[in-house]
């Protein structure tokens, strides 16, 4: 069989999507995808199948995602891919969540976690805290979202998975400023991010600005957002909005539960019917630098 290379389709949209390239990523895993529905490959496409649900939502195709997670569900069942599964899972309770059909999430959470083993699978862990908090912060328990989003690093600032929980900082910051927690959480963010890459790319940049503004300030180690380093070079135009988040030239989404708009995360994406233009969920161009092994934790 003939080696892969990185010119293959479901390379060069796990490339895109780290880079921002949201799109781009989507039209490649979709042309990646329609090689594997053949006949003796199907087995080999619930990788893709899962990047394409996140890359779904983090441009806002919440039907697209939904289709997409059934397809996924049914691919991982018959093929026993417990991981792939719980990647459906998940992906399903974070569009519900932010939809508000929130009787619907937990179930979906708990069937993911069921199927995974956290301790091993910190990707997938971390997936399930951030959803978790999503649904509890959209569903007004802030104090409950802080407490999952919290988990996804340790005291020290110490991640549990070294790329997904960033995803989750400025959610951090918004249950942090719901609950009275913003010298903790700014603390928190300062220790996690003094762990990451000096230039880590534009989208740990903007959602760490993000953070930033709704702690109410600059954060130790962040470059001022509104001139921060390597921005220029991002796929996108970006301005610095009023709290000190980062836009991208459109008008930027309230929140459902945040004082104050802030387009970078999850939460903030376009809801159906609110008239807003949709918004990217801005994955950052590079995963944060690996570091060795954090102890297991628990996850209550």
């Amino acid at each position: 069989m003939a080696s892969r290379t990185f010119s293959e389709p479901a390379d060069v949209g796990a490339a895109a999507w780290l880079l921002d390239e949201t799109d781009v990523a989507v039209r490649f895993l979709r042309e990646a995808l329609g090689r594997l529905r053949g006949p003796g490959v199907r087995g080999r496409s619930g990788p893709v199948l899962s990047a394409l649900l996140w890359a779904y939502i983090d441009s806002g195709r919440w039907d697209e995602t939904l289709t997409t997670a059934r397809e996924t569900a049914d691919t991982a069942a018959a093929y026993k891919m417990d991981t792939i599964a719980a990647s459906a899972d998940l992906a399903t309770a974070t569009v519900l969540a932010l939809r508000g059909n929130h009787d619907r999430v937990q179930p979906l959470i708990t069937s993911a976690l069921a199927k995974i083993d956290t301790t091993a699978d910190r990707a997938t862990a971390a997936r399930a805290r951030h959803t978790t908090g999503i649904a509890a912060l959209a569903d007004g328990s802030y104090t409950t979202g802080y407490a999952h989003l919290r988990k996804l690093f340790d005291a020290d600032g110490t991640p549990l998975h070294n790329h997904i929980s960033y995803l989750a900082i400025a959610d951090l910051a918004a249950a942090a400023g719901r609950t009275e927690r913003h010298l903790e959480a700014r603390t928190l963010v300062e220790r996690a991010l003094a762990q990451v890459d000096p230039a880590p790319g534009p989208r740990l940049q903007q959602l760490a600005a993000c953070a930033c503004g709704l702690l109410a300030g600059p954060i130790a180690g962040l470059a001022d957002p509104a001139g921060m380093p390597g921005r220029s070079s991002g796929p996108r135009s970006s301005s610095t909005t009023e709290n000190g988040c980062v836009g991208s030239g459109a008008s930027t989404t309230p929140s459902p539960y945040s004082r104050r708009p802030c387009k970078p995360s999850a939460a903030w994406a376009r809801r159906p019917g609110s008239g807003a233009p949709r918004q990217s969920y801005e994955p950052a161009a590079s995963p944060p630098t690996r570091r060795p092994p954090r102890p297991a934790h628990s996850w209550n």
